[in-house]
């Protein structure tokens, strides 16, 4: 009779995590310190917290939504444009990585190779784990560091939502859906289809 050989339990370097900050210690400087990483990484007061993977829908309305502002930026010139990840700085201890971020020449100066100051529009797409703190936490957040415009894009209901900065505060300037087209204050003669966003 021959007996199965013992499985080893993994075993785990528990020590390691001591070299890293507990959460509410996280600095700024030892959030920017950490290796590189395919996980999306936040630094907000203190707390690190970690990005869920993006799925193929999230990363297909994002490749679309940055097509067409890329192509309007090539006609305009009016700024620049960049996906995630991108950190931007909010405030001192606050560092998100929106989905995309788009910054005037006005502003170039808070482009950065690390990290960028608040740019003047944010896209967020959402998914299960995100949608709670992009319609709580960062719809205020980007209000008050000034975004001038944040768009919220819901998958499952195929709408895009385009917020407006007002006296600090956003208000809603259109809920898009497919077969409406897309308008933002900000980016003059964007007429964005939204059906084309979420087409296959």
């Amino acid at each position: 009779m021959t007996t199965k050989p013992e499985i080893e339990t993994p075993e785990y370097v528990w020590d390691i995590a001591r070299l890293f900050p507990p959460q509410g210690y996280w600095t700024e400087a030892a959030f920017l310190a950490l290796p590189d990483s395919t996980r999306l990484l936040e630094l907000r007061d203190g707390k690190l917290g970690v990005i869920e993977m993006p799925t193929d829908l999230h990363q297909h309305i994002l490749g679309q939504l940055f097509g067409f502002i890329w192509q309007y930026l090539r006609r305009t010139r009016i700024g620049v444009v960049r996906s995630a990840g991108i950190r931007v700085r909010l405030r001192p201890g606050l560092i998100r990585e929106p989905d995309i971020v788009f910054v005037t020449n006005a502003h170039a100066d808070r482009i950065g190779e690390q990290v960028w100051g608040p740019p003047d529009l944010v896209v967020e797409i959402h998914s299960a784990g995100t949608r709670e703190t992009d319609r709580v936490d960062k719809f205020r957040e980007y209000a008050e560091a000034g975004i001038a415009e944040y768009w919220m894009v819901e998958p499952e209901t195929e709408t895009v939502e385009v917020y407006e900065l007002r006296d600090g505060a956003y208000a809603l300037r259109g809920a898009f859906r497919p077969g409406d087209t897309l308008t933002s204050g900000l980016l003059p003669g964007l007429d964005l289809p939204v059906a084309e966003v979420f087409a296959a």
